[in-house]
């Protein structure tokens, strides 16, 4: 049986292996960017894609509108970079492929898409985390080796808590504080209807030790499960996201241990696939596309996924607290 790998590796077949393997779960991209739209172009214009939009002032009727940008406001654009992945396949494997049937060479093919998916997504879930400081610093290839690819969106809210979430401290202190960090992004960003706080280990276990407490010490609203602590008016999540230093093996949460971050999710927190730079791929944007390409020597298929996804996070509508010692 001839087999030819490029049938394998339609759109509309890759579109298909998509649809029947499991989602991807990824905590931060989950929780924040469920806003993913493609994006025609090869840049974004930053104060356009994230800027905060408040509430304006009504305008006499006959005369002019109000311009919700500034007059003669350079914007800045930004140059995602892509997400490329490849497995060889060469033609000792297509020899191979050959004892199986068209079933069997579509399910190893899928498999391929599925591994290729999975790390484009990983890296995805990275660069997520790192948009939470308000800046992107992740390893990028080049033909001369390694250097970084860096993104500054800002910098986001900060709140420093008048006593740190330790012994000394009750819930009546962790909520001021919850409080006054939900006003702060209320007046630097319009937003907070909607918050999602995330805490680190040491800020989570502080926070549930008190709680743990006062449950067993009388009756009131507080309850601590797996999915996180109810206090009254908020929910604090531990932080199960992250992502593995590509320098040092080490895992980089995406919250520090010591920190909370509270995120006013009502805000239009962005995950962009921009145009991918592939002639195959029509130059059109989409999160994910795999493509053969054939190779002389060694011989055989290079199977190449590829993605450019840039997460906009709205810097205004993050606030970090570092709340133990």
């Amino acid at each position: 049986m001839q087999i030819d790998i490029r049938k394998y590796f339609t759109p509309s077949a890759i579109a298909a292996y998509l649809e029947a393997l499991p989602e991807l779960k990824s905590p931060i991209i989950d929780l924040v960017y469920t806003t993913r739209p493609t994006h025609p172009l090869p840049v974004l214009g930053i104060d356009e894609l994230s800027g905060v939009v408040r509430n304006v002032p009504v305008v006499r009727r006959g005369t002019a509108a109000y311009p919700l940008t500034g007059q003669g406001k350079t914007i800045t654009y930004l140059e995602p970079q892509p997400v490329h992945v490849s497995h060889f396949l060469s033609a000792v494997d297509l020899n191979n492929l050959k004892l199986l049937d068209n079933r069997g060479v579509d399910k190893w093919v899928q498999n391929k898409v599925d591994v290729q998916r999975r790390a484009v997504r990983a890296t995805t879930e990275a660069l997520a985390c790192q948009s939470l400081t308000g800046k992107i610093s992740y390893p990028m290839r080049t033909d001369a080796g390694l250097t970084t690819y860096d993104v500054d969106f800002g910098t986001p809210q900060s709140y420093v808590p008048a006593v740190l979430w330790d012994a000394s401290a009750d819930i009546v202190d962790i909520l001021a504080d919850l409080i006054a960090m939900q006003t702060q992004l209320q007046n630097s960003s319009g937003y907070g209807g909607k918050i999602a706080v995330l805490a680190g280990k040491n800020a989570f276990l502080t926070v549930a030790r008190l709680a743990l407490a006062i449950v067993a010490d009388r009756n009131i609203a507080i309850t601590v499960t797996e999915s996180g602590i109810s206090l009254p008016g908020f929910t604090l999540t531990l932080a199960s996201g992250g992502y593995r230093n590509l320098t040092d093996n080490t895992w980089v949460p995406a919250v520090d241990d010591k920190q909370i971050v509270m995120l006013a999710l009502d805000a239009p927190f962005r995950l962009y696939y921009c145009a991918l730079d592939d002639l195959d791929a029509n130059l059109l944007p989409m999160p994910f596309y795999s493509k053969p390409v054939k190779l002389p020597d060694p011989s055989g298929w290079n199977i190449i996924g590829m993605s450019k996804p840039i997460p906009v996070p709205v810097v205004e509508a993050i606030c970090t607290a570092e709340v133990t010692a």
